[in-house]
Parts: C-alpha cells; structure tokens; sequence
C-alpha cells in the first residue's frame, strides 16, 4: 500500500478494524511516498518485477 511517509500508524491501525480482518493474511506492506519517488528511476530499470518493491517498502 502506497501512503504518505506519516500515516504509516494510521494505515495500520485501519487494517486492524473488523472489515479487514483476512487482510493481514495477504502480506501487506507500506511504501512510504518518499521511498517511491527516492527510488523510481532505479527501479524502472529492472522491468516489472516486484522485487524492488519489496525491497523498498515495510511489512505491516
């Protein structure tokens, strides 16, 4: 999930509400804005593969 850098909290706190209760089953993660702009060009070399992004981005 992409959010801004200062609601990382926040987006986990609202997918501990009961409407989201299966989602932490799909390993979710957060990428901070900063961290997609800081490191778009780098990773659009590497074609459409996710592992830039799991890099880049946090397990909630």
């Amino acid at each position: 999930m992409v959010a801004p850098d200062n609601r990382r909290a926040k987006v986990a706190e609202q997918l501990q509400r009961p409407a989201f209760s299966r989602v932490s089953e799909l390993g979710i993660r957060y990428l901070p804005y900063s961290q997609l702009e800081q490191n778009h060009a780098s990773m659009s070399r590497f074609g459409s593969s996710i592992k830039p992004l799991l890099e880049i981005s946090q397990r909630l």
